[in-house]
This record gives C-alpha cells, sequence and structure tokens, in this order.
C-alpha cells in the first residue's frame, strides 16, 4: 500500500511539474510572439519613415535650380563668360561673386556687366547668360598663363531655399585649343580689337 501511495504522489507531482511546464511554456510563447510583432511594427514604422523622407529628399532634388558657370572659347578665339540654369526649376536672385586668382581681366566692359554687379532676379531652367570677357591672347600674362578665377554663386528656389556653389576657373585650359587656323583671320581680329580701344580712348 505505501508503495503504491509513493508512486501516486509521484505522478502527481510530475503531472505537476508539466502542467506548470507547459504553463510557463504557453506564456513565453505568448509574450515571444507580442514582442515579435511589436518589434516588427516598429521596423516598419521606421522603415515606412525613411522611405518617405527619402522620396521627399529625391523630389526636392530634381525639382530644384541648379547655376553653373564657366568659361566658354569661341571658334575666333573670344573667350565668354557664361552662366546657366541647368536644374529644373527657376533660379531667383542669382548672385555671382568673382575673384581673381591669377592673372587679370583688364576688360572694363567685363567688369562692369550687370550680371557682375547685380543679382539676376531669375533665371529659367536651360536658360544662359552670357557676356565677352576677352580674345583669348590677350590674357596671357608674362609667364604664358591666363587668369584663373573662384566664382562663387548665391540663388534661391521658389521656396525661398538657399543654394551656394563655388567654382574654380582655369583659363590655362585652353593652352594649345587655339580655334583659329588661319593667321591673317586672327590677325584680322586683333588689329579690329586694337581699333576698338583706340576708338573708345576719344
Amino acid at each position: 500500500m505505501n508503495i503504491i501511495y509513493l508512486i501516486d504522489i509521484g505522478s502527481d507531482l510530475i503531472i505537476d511539474m508539466l502542467n506548470s511546464l507547459w504553463t510557463a511554456l504557453n506564456w513565453i510563447l505568448e509574450n515571444i510572439g507580442s514582442l515579435g510583432m511589436f518589434v516588427l511594427t516598429l521596423f516598419y514604422v521606421v522603415y515606412t519613415k525613411r522611405l518617405m523622407q527619402q522620396g521627399e529628399a529625391n523630389l526636392k532634388q530634381a525639382r530644384k535650380p541648379e547655376v553653373i558657370a564657366y568659361f566658354e572659347l569661341d571658334r575666333a578665339n573670344i573667350l565668354n563668360f557664361m552662366v546657366k540654369n541647368i536644374g529644373s526649376s527657376p533660379a531667383i536672385d542669382v548672385t555671382i561673386n568673382f575673384t581673381m586668382l591669377r592673372g587679370e581681366i583688364n576688360d572694363e566692359r567685363f567688369h562692369s556687366t550687370y550680371m557682375l554687379n547685380h543679382p539676376i532676379s531669375t533665371l529659367a531652367p536651360e536658360q544662359n547668360i552670357f557676356t565677352f570677357v576677352d580674345i583669348l591672347p590677350n590674357l596671357i600674362d608674362t609667364n604664358k598663363d591666363f587668369p584663373m578665377v573662384k566664382i562663387d554663386l548665391e540663388y534661391y528656389d521658389s521656396k525661398k531655399d538657399k543654394y551656394i556653389e563655388s567654382f574654380v576657373l582655369d583659363i590655362n585650359m585652353y593652352k594649345g585649343t587655339s580655334r583659329v587656323n588661319n593667321k591673317e583671320t586672327h590677325d584680322l581680329v586683333k588689329e579690329v580689337e586694337k581699333i576698338r580701344k583706340l576708338l573708345q580712348k576719344r
């Protein structure tokens, strides 16, 4: 009888232990499932927010103005200074700051150009403005170098967001790329330029 009683007590203990273990396992599974769902939901919210922010940034980038400045040499060795909006929206109040880093540009007409002294009110997408600088050979110095300049641009978009761009332009890049092959034509251009300067002094 005592043996049977002990066996019954042992069975009950085992059953109680198994029931407790099962209850604990169920609690763990339920809580792990809830925690996993919480973590997954949090990840989804954070990921979605980042996607939206990235999308807004990409949209702003695609719609922003982008103004560049550069020198362009034409076939007659005439150097022009160009400002162009290569962006997809208008650039507002474009300000150009022009700093000489090497050499000189002596043509007073260039330095008195309106766009170098006043903001450009609106520069439409793909619109460019240019002004005559000088004939390339006139710009070479005693070291056989051409001028180098730093251009600082400031402008706004239609929402009044400000943009700042800087460019270093080295006219030495045109060394050895003379566009005039006919010496007589080149000399004629130089003579015309001399006549123009003489007339301006009168």
